[in-house]
Order: C-alpha cells, then sequence, then structure tokens
C-alpha cells in the first residue's frame, strides 16, 4: 500500500451528510486534509473537522482506504460523530452543510459519491482503489466543467483562487 498522507470524514446524521463548499475549487466535498508529522491519522481527522467546519467530532470508524487513482492521493476515509460546536466556515471552506443523501448538491465531484456511499454501507474496513476517477470520467468533468476542472489543477499545482 501506497504510504496514505490524507484523510477525509463524515458525519451521518440520519439520511444526512456533512459536506463543505471549497472555495479555491467551488464544489462540495467531505472535510478533511493531509496528515502532519508525528499525527496519526484519526487525530489529523478531527483536527482537519475542527479547522474546516467549525465542529468537534470523535472518530466512530474506519471505513477504508483509498489507494489512490487518476489525480488521488491514497486517503483514510472516517465515520465521525459530532460531539460539539456549530457549522462554520473559514479561509479554506466557503460554506458547511447537511444534505440528505438522496439530495445532494449537483456540484459533488468523483470520487465524493463514491466515498459517501461506501460510508452508507456500514461494511468491514477495506482497502481498494478509487473506481469512479476513469479516463472517461475525467474527459466527461473537464467537458462538462471546464473552468472548475482547471481550478482543480492549479490547486494541485499549489495555485489557490478564491482563497482569503
Amino acid at each position: 500500500m501506497s504510504k496514505v498522507k490524507s484523510v477525509l470524514g463524515i458525519v451521518i446524521e440520519g439520511e444526512k451528510l456533512l459536506l463543505i463548499k471549497r472555495r479555491d475549487v467551488p464544489v462540495w466535498v467531505l472535510p478533511g486534509g493531509g496528515i502532519e508529522e508525528g499525527e496519526s491519522a484519526e487525530q489529523a481527522i478531527v483536527r482537519e473537522m475542527w479547522e474546516e467546519t467549525g465542529l468537534g467530532v470523535e472518530v466512530t470508524r474506519r471505513v477504508g482506504t483509498y489507494t489512490g487513482g487518476f489525480f488521488i492521493k491514497p486517503v483514510h476515509l472516517y465515520e465521525c460523530k459530532l460531539i460539539n460546536g456549530s457549522p462554520l466556515s473559514g479561509d479554506e471552506v466557503a460554506d458547511v452543510r447537511y444534505f440528505p443523501r438522496d439530495d445532494l448538491p449537483r456540484a459533488v465531484p468523483p470520487p465524493f459519491e463514491e466515498f459517501i456511499d461506501d460510508s452508507f454501507k456500514k461494511i468491514p474496513p477495506f482497502e481498494r482503489e478509487i473506481t469512479s476517477i476513469t479516463v472517461v470520467t475525467i474527459i466527461l468533468t473537464l467537458l462538462k466543467h471546464p473552468i472548475l476542472f482547471i481550478r482543480f489543477i492549479l490547486s494541485r499545482l499549489g495555485l489557490h483562487i478564491n482563497s482569503r
């Protein structure tokens, strides 16, 4: 397995889940980020959730580890339980909201729908490659959302647009 250096978290409340709208690439995604030196993956997702959403969470389970794919770094996905706080936007995040699972915003890019679906399955933790990012999905995303795609590539190169 590639060394995992990033984490994502999902907070599920009934049939709703928490998403953030990024500032640099205005899409709705699960909160998360990098694992800092000396930090466990579980500590990283608790910190990232606080920094990105203003919510204190507790890890309830590791959903899985995704070993990557086109443009995606290996990542641990954790289900978290809300313990305190109120949703807040910030430097990297324009908005924080709960959405019904069956009524997600249009701007949820692959592979986040795959992550969300896997989280609701309540199966034992797994390790596998991301399956929803293929050459075809990349081309279709580029054709449907060229500006978002370009902003995503720029953000991967460290050039962030619309961050505070």
